[in-house]
């Protein structure tokens, strides 16, 4: 039963409970759908006494012609059913799933038992077979009864599994949006150490210019950086709210814009040890490739004024925009009269404000450098 568990939250480990499983029933072959195929999803599936092709073969021909769990058998969740009596007096012996699937694995079509585990909107979605072999064991009272002691335990099991493994694809899928902004999420503990970074907060520390990691953990560039930034931080933490600093760099890049917060849902409080804390943080040097379509369907810009209002809107002056697309200064204001226009705003504040609140800064992933 500890093997189920430990299953449950290393996915890694359901292959070595199922062996052990499949010993403890005299050598059955078994097979556990964690999640059963359907016509949109393979499901997921772990074996032993059945080959990876079969298993494979099950899901992509069989799933929908498996005699034992026709619609038409309707089988009770959480049962163990013989499936012989699943049969009855069907034949087996011109059926596709037999034939192709059974007969050359050498499984015998009576003797075994077959469970749905779990229904998900009334089909089945955990469920498990186990088969007796040509030539193997027979599976006794003994095997009835240990299978009906270990269903309850395997059913909770496959129940936190599936709920870790959607939280686990929601957290990929946040992840994901995060890595597509243009701006870097730390989280850091009260000493300091990272505990997550985005892709951004990565290539920022690549960097090394602004913000790095040191021996005291995450850390400002310089003493007046790092004295900065481990003050808001121990303020953020005692409950001061949030604090915004800038954070000087090398040469003419101009400073980091870093936000310091409370993570939604975790209360400041500085007698928590654990308590963690984010950092958000904004490189006025990064901008990322003009989302030319989205600017065009959004505010019916032309592709000149599209990549115009994506520069300016990362703060370049009339004079840069010029240098960057090579044209003349008076071209650019006479774009940003269109720009204007179109956008609905009268200043380049107002754009700028436009631009980073619409989900364009989502639309791709951002450039480095």
């Amino acid at each position: 039963m500890e093997r189920l568990y430990d299953a449950a939250v290393a996915p890694g480990l359901w292959s070595d409970a199922i062996t052990h499983l499949a010993a403890a029933l005299r050598g059955a072959a078994v097979l556990l759908h964690l999640r059963f195929p359907h016509a949109d999803d393979p499901g997921c599936a772990v074996a032993c006494g059945i080959g990876p092709t079969y298993v494979a073969r099950y899901s992509a021909e069989f799933a929908a012609n498996d005699p034992f769990l026709e619609p038409a058998c309707d089988i009770a969740t959480g049962a163990v059913v013989a499936m012989g009596d699943v049969l009855g007096a069907k034949d087996l012996s011109t059926n596709p799933f037999y034939e192709h699937w059974m007969q050359p694995q050498r499984l015998l079509p009576t003797g075994g038992f077959v469970s749905v585990i779990t229904r998900h909107r009334e089909q089945p979605h955990t469920t498990l077979h186990v088969f007796e072999k040509w030539g193997g064991s027979r599976l006794d009272k003994r095997a009835v009864d240990l299978l009906r002691a270990l269903l309850p335990h395997l059913r909770r099991a496959a129940v936190i599994s599936d709920a870790l493994q959607q939280e686990s694809a929601r957290r990929q899928a946040l992840e994901h949006l995060l890595n597509r902004g243009p701006l870097a999420v730390f989280l850091v503990d009260p000493r300091r150490q990272v505990l997550s970074a985005n892709e951004q907060a990565k290539y920022l520390l690549s960097l090394g210019d602004g913000i790095e990691v040191g021996n005291d953990g995450l850390q400002g560039v310089g003493p007046d950086g790092a004295a900065a930034l481990a003050a808001a931080i121990e303020a953020v933490r005692r409950g001061s709210g949030d604090q915004v600093l800038r954070l000087s760099r090398q040469g003419e890049r101009r400073a980091l814009m870093v936000v310091v917060t409370q993570p939604p849902g975790i209360a400041a409080d500085a007698e928590v040890p654990a308590t963690p804390v984010a950092l958000i943080v904004a490189d006025p040097e990064q901008r990322g490739a003009v989302p030319i379509a989205h600017l065009q369907s959004l505010f019916g810009f032309t592709p000149a004024e599209a990549r115009a209002a994506w520069l300016i809107g990362h703060g370049l002056r009339i004079d840069e925009v010029a240098g960057r697309l090579g044209v003349r200064i008076e071209t650019v204001r006479a774009h940003l009269k269109q720009i204007f226009d179109k956008a609905g705003v009268s200043r380049q504040a107002e754009l700028v404000r436009l631009l980073l609140s619409s989900p364009i800064v989502l639309a791709q992933p951002w450039a480095r450098g």
